[in-house]
């Protein structure tokens, strides 16, 4: 073997550690032995230009340790590849921020990134197809596996393609996939819980989206313009919905809902369920009809109502549209105050009442009031019902208590008189003149020389129509039991009438006069005359 060179000896082509080369100690000038092992372990560190282990005629590329404990690669003289001694690895850089660090000093300086340029400080992952869906990713895990990866998801196979990019995440330690939560479409859009974003949107999210700040949740929305509109949640647990026009230095809060969900529209101290601190207005602007519904929906009975409030003396109401509670409940308006209650038409249309679906009372636009009819041709029109024992018109006294009458009474005004003011003229009583049937009466009142009339006493009696039918003039007490009776010393006809003969027409009680006779019906078509002599 000593006359055979070494190029002539057999090719070891799968030494191990334990495998020896000679080597000359030229200190010793002696020829030993070294093992595979020893030789590659006692290599010199070296430096980036000069590794310890380098290549064949490229001395300036291949493997050195820049410190204890740390191994590098470099290439053409620079670091490319560092690992310390704690496993973290850094590309292109001397220094460590995380389990993998890549530094370059070439890059691109804007977010719109062009593929065609220097990508040295980019992390690269790709996917050799062309397939829809395809495209690198980056996976996270820990000891116990994988539990959540980002994805690149080719959109085609053209150069330049466009693509979207998807966070997964493990959702139970059951699942055997990661399955999206976040993705970001290649037009920008932004999905949260959905694959796809509708037309139009460019957030869509399937849940509820809230941040998190110092003073509680919100999202906010804002033009480029500083206008916009955002939801908070402050520590006092109240909603608002705030409005801006300077991006958010100052806001307004339009909505505001507190921590019993009262909502408040301009107010931020809502009183009931729903306070709006100014006008509302109800229905669409179109044909819609517009609806306020009060108390629908709901089980059982309840009362229903509108309050109306405009002062401090009746701060509950001051009026009040109310439905009671319960199956055929009353309905009413309730005032409260000493001021008007007043029914107005500002045009020409009358004011109707009806009951049971019919008109019963109608305020015509001139002020006549019609019951019974549609169409007043008076001051008061009324029309009975047309049975026979109809009441055309009631009136009743004030109260029950004993001697109470009823009364109508009648306003005139002057002639040829400075006083334009209505005074009482004459009134027509209805009564009893004791405490039995048979002692009704109906008395005329007219004038009292004006002494008391506008102070409203009674107008004095001239004349009465008594339970038995009997006509008393000026007196109210029947003696004699006539059904006429005169109570002054004389009786007048005005104008005189002689029968053309004792066979005229006539019915019996008819009474006449002229300048010689009086005459007397006596029996149909009879009449007898006596003389009238002068003294």
């Amino acid at each position: 073997m000593a006359n055979t060179k070494i190029t002539e000896l057999t090719q070891l082509t799968n030494p191990v550690s334990t495998d020896v080369l000679a080597i000359v100690d030229v200190g010793a000038d002696v020829t030993k032995k070294i093992s595979i092992a020893d030789l590659l372990k006692n290599a010199s560190a070296g430096t980036a230009a000069a590794p310890g282990i380098a290549f064949d005629g490229d001395s300036n590329t291949g493997i050195y340790s820049p410190g204890a404990d740390q191994v590098a690669i470099s290439t053409n003289g620079t670091g490319r590849l560092l690992i310390d001694a704690s496993g973290n690895v850094a590309l292109g850089a001397a220094a460590y921020s995380g389990g993998l660090t890549i530094f370059r000093d070439e890059g691109q300086t804007t977010a719109n990134i062009s593929t065609t340029s220097n990508t040295a400080s980019f992390f690269v992952a790709r996917h050799n197809s062309a397939s829809a869906g395809s495209g690198g990713g980056l996976i996270f895990g820990a000891q116990g596996g994988s539990f959540a990866a980002i994805k690149g998801l080719l959109g085609d196979g053209a150069n330049n393609t466009t693509g979207s990019i998807a966070f997964s995440t493990r959702t139970s330690s059951t699942d055997g996939t990661l399955s999206e939560k976040l993705r970001i479409t290649s037009d920008g859009k932004l999905g949260l819980g959905t694959s796809t974003v509708e037309a139009g949107h460019i957030l869509q999210a399937n849940g509820v989206i809230a941040t998190v700040t110092p003073f509680g949740a919100f999202s906010a929305l804002q033009t480029a313009g500083g206008t916009g509109f955002r939801w908070t949640l402050a520590n006092d647990g109240a909603y608002r919905l705030q409005r801006t026009t300077d991006g958010f230095s100052t806001v307004t809060t339009p909505i505001y809902i507190d921590s019993s969900s009262r909502v408040g529209i301009g107010t931020a101290s809502p009183s009931t369920l729903l306070h709006a601190a100014g006008a509302v207005r109800v229905g669409a602007n179109d044909t819609t009809d517009a609806v306020l519904e009060i108390g629908a929906g709901a089980t059982g009975n309840r009362n229903a109502y509108i309050d109306l409030t405009s002062d401090t003396t009746y701060p509950d109401y001051g009026l009040r549209i109310f439905r009671d509670a319960g199956t055929n409940s009353l309905s009413y308006l309730q005032h409260r105050g000493t001021n008007e209650f007043r029914l107005i038409t500002n045009e020409a249309a009358p004011l109707v009442f009806w009951t049971q679906a019919q008109e019963r009372v109608r305020v015509s636009s001139t002020g006549n009031v019609g019951i019974g009819t549609s169409s007043p041709g008076a001051g008061i029109d009324l029309v009975a019902d047309g049975s026979s024992n109809a009441m055309t018109l009631k009136l009743s006294p004030p109260s029950t208590a004993q001697g109470r009458r009823s009364t109508a009474s009648f306003y005139s005004t002057f002639e040829g008189s400075a006083d334009n003011g209505a005074r009482r003229t004459a009134d027509i009583v209805a009564g009893f003149n004791g405490g039995n049937w048979g002692t009704e009466f109906l008395a005329f009142h007219v004038g009292n020389n004006g002494t008391f009339n506008d102070g409203q006493a009674r107008t004095i009696e001239r004349a009465r129509i008594d339970g038995s039918g009997r006509l008393l003039v000026g007196t109210s007490t029947d003696s004699g039991g006539a059904l006429l009776q005169v109570n002054g010393d004389r009786v007048r006809i005005a104008t005189a009438k002689t029968p053309a003969s004792a066979t005229a027409a006539g019915v019996a009680g008819e009474i006449c006069w002229d300048a010689s006779y009086v005459y007397v019906c006596v029996a149909a078509d009879t009449w007898k005359r006596s003389a009238i002599a002068t003294w």
